[in-house]
């Protein structure tokens, strides 16, 4: 279990016009602070402020900026944390405002930047520590300003300052050169995918696709031999689990599991885990895993989809379940699923419920698709 060690204020920037964010801001709270615990962080309070427009300067007004430090020195709070991306000029000038209040230096974070230190926390294959790493430098890059900013102050070494040569200069320069080293690491990774692909290209694979704790890797260990590695955690999965999967008729197909999906996925980390998320691009039935529980889960549902979009081009059968219903208690969400989803399945990944029904049901898209 996680013990907080740093306590930190959240902040929203909500546009007036913008009705899904306001529908959504509770669910996305909870989500936020679910986040910032991953990484030992507790959220003790959430300013959310209103706006017709972001403002140019700061990004949220300059007096709810002065609030929201005002409370941080009354409670002796040092970090702060946005729940959208943040430019680098911004965050520079909302920085320099509330050193001014605290009088002291200031952490401020972004969602970008909390979601990439959850996937580094994550990482436990060479494959997943290279595209995290990955996407942690390029979410950088852009962001090195002046103001002392450099690789060292990150927890990196860097080399000699050379004659002319400032510190900004050389430490865009070793990051450049790192993220081709990386890009070249993955290049040979895809590679040797590929040729795995090409070795059981004969096979059925099934991928399983949902938001993150939604329950795929409890799923795939109780449909399979097991191996996924199982936490009440978002993004506690990062690599690729490919597992043989034994149907009712005895028929053995592969069934995969990847990295969750989430409300705005970094860019550089959808760009990063290419090769990692291929496993849904080159699959042929996608299972996208629901957790019903969840009041949100026709947004979380939605998000899933998005995301399968962009990955996969042409429409491939898809099958829809709801997982967690050991633990729904509003049953009648159910009967809101089937009257959207006719064919969704109800299961419990933890207990086993409905797990034959899903083999019988995934058995059943292969025969009515036999083209391998």
């Amino acid at each position: 279990m996680n013990t907080i060690s740093n306590k930190a204020v959240g902040a929203n920037v909500i546009l007036k016009g913008d009705r899904d964010n306001l529908l959504q801001l509770e669910s996305a709270n909870k989500e936020f602070i679910s986040l910032a615990k991953v990484v030992k962080i507790e959220i003790v309070e959430i300013f959310t402020q209103l706006r017709e427009k972001y403002s140019a300067s700061l990004y949220i007004g300059k007096g709810k900026l002065e609030e929201i430090g005002n409370f941080m020195k009354d409670n002796e709070i040092s970090t702060i944390i946005f729940s959208t991306p943040i430019k680098a000029g911004l965050k520079n000038n909302m920085e320099r405002v509330l050193e001014n209040i605290l009088d002291k230096p200031v952490r401020l974070l972004d969602r970008n930047e909390l979601i990439l230190g959850i996937f580094a926390l994550h990482a436990r294959t060479s494959e997943a520590k290279i595209q995290v790493e990955l996407a942690q430098l390029k979410y950088l890059l852009p962001r090195l300003l002046g103001k002392g900013t450099s690789l060292s102050n990150l927890g990196a070494g860097i080399g000699t300052r050379g004659p002319g040569e400032t510190q900004l200069e050389i430490d865009r320069r070793k990051i450049q050169k790192r993220i081709s080293a990386l890009k070249k690491k993955l290049n040979g990774v895809s590679k040797r995918r590929e040729l795995s692909r090409k070795r059981r290209k004969s096979k059925y694979l099934a991928s399983l696709v949902g938001y993150t704790n939604s329950g795929k890797s409890t799923l795939i260990n109780n449909i399979t031999k097991g191996g996924a590695i199982v936490q009440n955690q978002v993004f506690a999965t990062l690599s690729p689990v490919i597992r043989n999967l034994y149907l009712s008729s005895k028929k053995m197909i592969l069934i995969s599991d990847t990295v969750g999906f989430i409300r705005n996925l970094p860019t550089e980390l959808l760009e990063s885990f290419k090769s990692t998320m291929e496993e849904i691009k080159y699959s042929d039935i996608l299972i996208f895993i629901v957790d019903i529980s969840l009041y949100d889960w026709r947004d979380r549902l939605n998000v899933a989809r998005k995301i399968v979009h962009k990955l996969v081009k042409k429409d491939k059968p898809a099958l829809f379940v709801f997982n967690k219903m050991d633990i729904l208690k509003d049953k009648d969400r159910t009967l809101i699923v089937k009257n959207e989803l006719p064919d969704a399945i109800f299961i419990s990944a933890q207990n086993g419920t409905g797990l034959s029904e899903l083999k019988q049901k995934i058995e059943e898209i292969i025969y009515a698709h036999p083209e391998k």
